[in-house]
């Protein structure tokens, strides 16, 4: 099979897995809703760009034998379904109870030797046989899934771990780089690797200090390298995106969150003011604030031509990036938050401080788990 036959046949049968997703999204809620030790549960259907990435590793790897690239049905995770749990002890809770009543195989078993706390699980699950006959999973006859089990500790370190590897995974194609189950570091890297990201922050901060500062040359450069401050844990982030028939214009960034929405992202410089001195919102708001909303308006407007590329995206959301929190007013914070409000969620404008605290939350929350 043809990378673009993979392609045909993804786009073909994306309406299938998204309802397999939902479908084994619902059913684990269910098995899991009275348990207390829940922290979180998401699911997703890998995306286009990250099933094409794969398959050119794959085939890579089994180059030596002229294999041709995989189809669709050699993909174990396509559809994927993560809880995350209190400690390695609720780990097996969970994963006896799916295992109960899903009928799913462990894949693999991954823990730190010198620390319970830490604790993953892999679940692989296939509805073929009796179980396909049921009228629940009838119709996803033969697909395949996978459910990761982690503790919160194990949760916070492949965060760490992700986001200080991320310059070497994106600039060799993910290709050499060790797996993360294969590095075992102790509590102490691990801070230290928290600590790093701490650093990247205050060197964003310093960057927005200078005087002559751009947000496409600096920012957006900076941001495409450290991409856990412009959002924690996407599914993708795409950069400098086409928007419109031509290549002329581009978003700065266009990201798909771990739920499949998708956020519209625009840059604009931190120097610049948010209000006039008559507390009037300023005229590069205004227009970034319009640019976005335009952006939003051809994407529903071109809706076949967008999903081709980027499929799942259905009215997107935006958010405007632009000036700094130093010296606005209260009222005039007020004002902002209103006009957010207004915006009914569909459009968000916030200033380069927010993203920074925001950034520093989510590194802490991280640095909570490990050290309670």
């Amino acid at each position: 099979m043809t990378l673009d036959e993979l392609t045909q046949e993804y786009n073909q049968k994306l309406p299938l897995y998204n309802s397999f997703r939902e479908r084994l999204h619902s059913s684990i809620r269910d098995i899991t809703q009275d348990d207390p030790n829940i922290l979180a549960l998401d699911s997703r259907v890998k995306t286009l760009p990250s099933l094409v990435a794969k398959a050119k590793r794959m085939h890579a790897v089994k180059a030596e034998s002229r294999s041709e690239p995989p189809s669709l049905s050699d993909f174990n995770d396509l559809v994927g379904v993560r809880v995350i749990v209190n400690n390695g002890e609720d780990v097996f809770k969970v994963v006896e109870r799916i295992v109960r009543d899903l009928n799913a195989e462990t894949v693999t078993n991954e823990s730190w030797p010198d620390d319970s706390r830490y604790q993953r699980v892999h679940l692989a699950v296939s509805f073929d046989g009796d179980q396909a006959e049921s009228p629940t999973w009838s119709s996803f006859r033969g697909l395949k899934a996978e459910i990761q089990i982690k503790s919160a500790l194990a949760d916070a370190y492949d965060n760490v771990w992700h986001q200080s590897h991320y310059e070497l995974l994106h600039a060799h194609n993910w290709m050499w780089i060790p797996r993360r189950a294969e590095v075992r570091p102790n509590i102490i890297d691990t801070l230290h690797e928290i600590n790093r990201l701490d650093g990247i922050i205050d060197e964003f901060s310093r960057l927005l200090e200078q005087p002559s500062v751009h947000e496409k040359r600096d920012i957006h450069s900076f941001l495409d390298r450290h991409r856990f401050i412009l959002h924690p844990n996407p599914e993708r982030i795409w950069s400098e995106v086409p928007i419109g028939l031509g290549t002329e214009h581009q978003m700065d960034f266009l990201i798909q969150e771990a739920d499949g929405e998708f956020l519209l992202v625009e840059l604009e410089n931190p120097r610049h003011r948010l209000f006039l001195k008559n507390s009037d919102f300023s005229a590069p708001l205004n227009h970034a604030q319009r640019q976005v909303e335009d952006w939003q308006d051809w994407v529903e407007e071109n809706i076949s031509t967008m999903q081709k590329k980027y499929p799942g995206i259905i009215s997107p959301r935006g958010l405007v990036i632009i000036g700094r929190s130093k010296g606005i007013s209260e009222s005039d914070r007020r004002k902002l938050r209103r006009r957010n409000v207004n915006l009914g969620g569909r459009l968000r404008i916030i200033t380069y401080d927010e993203l920074i605290a925001s950034a520093r939350r989510y590194v802490e929350s991280i640095r909570r788990q490990l050290v309670p």
